[in-house]
C-alpha cells in the first residue's frame, strides 16, 4: 500500500518479540531500502545474510540497495551470487542488466535482458529496460518494438512512456510529445499522493517536463521535489537521469543546467 512507515513500525514492534527473526530483519531493511534510507537497510540485510548467506532475496535487495547507492561493484558482486544460486531469478538478473547499463556496459545488459525477457516476456521492467539499452546501442527499431510493447503491456507505466518518446523523438516522430503527456498525467495523479511514491512521481515528472521542454513547470517541479527532501540518493538517480537526456538531446543542455544546479547545490556538490 505504499505506507511504509507503518510497515516499520510493525517491522520493529515483531523484532521486539522476536529479535533473531530473520524473515522480519529482512523484511524492515526492505522498508528502509523503499524510504531510501539506505544505511539503515544495509545493516538489517547485513545481519541476515551473515547467518544465511544463501537467502537469495535478501542478498538481491542488498545488491538493490548498492545499485541505489551507486555501489555498482558491490551490486554486481551480490547479483552474481544470486544468480548462481538462483539462475531464473528474473528480478535479480534484471536488476544485474541495469546495474551494467549504468556502468555504460550496454551489451551485458542487454544479454542479461535478453535473458529476462525469456524467462517473462511481460515483464514491464524488464522490456523497457531492455528498450533502453538498445536506444543507448543506437538499435532504434528494436527499441521502439520494446516500448511500443511495453506500454501495451501496462498502459499506465510512466517510465515506459517515457523511454518511448526519447526513441520517438530521436526518430523524427511527432508522436513524442503525445507519449510524454500520457506521462505527466500518470505521475500528476501519483504525485497528489504521499510518502515515497510521491517522490519518487515528482522525480519522474521533472525529467517528463524536461523532455516537453516546459522548463517553467520543470524548474516548479524541482522545488517541489526539493521540498519533500527526497534524499540525497534519490536526488543523484535524478541527475543521473537528466544527464542522460541532455547527452540524447545536447541542444537542451542550457535549460536544464539551471535545474541540475539547483539540485546539486542541495546534496552540496
Amino acid at each position: 500500500m505504499g505506507s511504509y512507515d507503518e510497515a516499520l513500525t510493525e517491522f520493529q514492534r515483531a523484532i521486539q518479540l522476536d529479535p533473531n527473526h530473520t524473515w522480519t530483519i529482512a523484511n524492515r531493511g526492505e522498508t528502509y531500502r523503499l524510504l531510501g534510507q539506505y544505511d539503515e537497510a544495509l545493516t538489517d540485510l547485513n545481519q541476515v545474510i551473515h547467518f544465511n548467506p544463501d537467502y537469495t532475496w535478501a542478498i538481491a535487495n542488498r545488491a538493490e540497495t548498492f545499485r541505489a547507492m551507486g555501489r555498482y561493484g558491490e551490486a554486481l558482486t551480490d547479483l552474481n551470487h544470486v544468480i548462481q544460486l538462483d539462475p531464473n531469478y528474473t528480478w535479480a538478473i534484471t536488476s544485474r542488466a541495469e546495474t551494467y547499463r549504468l556502468l555504460g556496459r550496454y551489451d551485458e545488459a542487454l544479454t542479461d535482458f535478453q535473458r529476462a525477457a525469456r524467462l517473462d516476456p511481460k515483464n514491464t521492467w524488464t522490456i523497457t529496460g531492455r528498450g533502453r539499452t538498445c536506444r543507448l546501442l543506437g538499435r532504434y527499431d528494436e527499441a521502439l518494438t520494446d516500448l511500443r510493447h511495453a506500454t501495451r503491456l501496462k498502459p499506465d507505466d510512466a517510465a515506459s512512456r517515457y523511454e518511448y518518446g526519447i526513441v520517438l523523438r530521436l526518430t523524427k516522430s511527432d508522436e513524442s510529445c503525445e507519449q510524454w503527456r500520457t506521462a505527466e498525467r500518470i505521475l500528476t495523479d501519483k504525485v497528489a499522493g504521499e510518502g515515497t511514491d510521491t517522490i519518487d512521481g515528482r522525480a519522474s515528472l521533472l525529467a517528463v517536463l524536461c523532455a516537453l521542454r516546459d522548463w517553467p513547470a520543470a524548474m516548479d517541479q524541482t522545488e517541489l521535489l526539493l521540498a519533500a527532501n527526497p534524499g540525497k540518493y534519490r536526488i543523484t538517480d535524478t541527475l543521473t537521469a537528466l544527464a542522460d537526456l541532455t547527452a540524447t538531446f545536447p541542444a537542451d543542455t542550457g535549460e536544464v543546467e539551471p535545474i541540475r544546479h539547483r539540485l546539486n547545490r542541495a546534496i552540496g556538490a
